[in-house]
């Protein structure tokens, strides 16, 4: 996994290419839940 990081890394400064930004600023916020909603269980594997 760390040799595609470095690959992705190495072909992105070859071509010039910034980042794209996606952390910059940009949270997936988790919505509050409903007063007396529960959660469904979910089975252990």
């Amino acid at each position: 996994m760390i040799a595609l990081e470095n690959m992705r890394a190495r072909f992105n400064s070859a071509f010039d290419m910034p980042p794209a930004g996606f952390s910059e600023g940009m949270v997936c916020v988790v919505g509050e839940s409903l007063p007396g909603a529960e959660r469904p269980a979910v089975a252990a594997p």
